[in-house]
């Protein structure tokens, strides 16, 4: 699902984390409560307590519900392993690279 730590979006998927960036983490499950995350060469740790992730380094993380049909992480067709994220109104590509969107229906949106 989706989750907010200093106004940054997280996606957390089939057991890893996605960032706005498009970059991605492993987690790794502790116990039923808690799983750790490698990260730019150190390990951090969370449990879930009342719905929030809350992590060893004082990060506090709440689930947030979906804006739109396109949040997310995708990839693009003719470049597998691309991976772009959209979150609220802007699409971050794997080099830095931010740009703002502007949904226009369900199946339909512009950059």
């Amino acid at each position: 699902g989706h989750w907010v730590h200093k106004r940054l979006s997280q996606i957390i998927r089939g057991g890893t984390i996605v960032g706005p960036d498009g970059s991605a983490a492993k987690l790794r499950p502790v116990s039923q409560d808690k799983f750790a995350v490698m990260l730019r060469g150190a390990t951090y740790n969370a449990r879930l307590l009342g719905g929030a992730l809350v992590w060893d380094d004082g990060d506090v993380w709440v689930r947030e519900k979906a804006q739109s049909p396109f949040e997310g992480p995708w990839a693009l067709k003719k470049s597998l392993g691309v991976t772009h994220v959209i979150s609220g109104d802007y699409i971050h590509a794997p080099d830095g690279t931010v740009l703002k969107i502007a949904v226009l229906g369900k199946r339909k949106l512009a950059v």
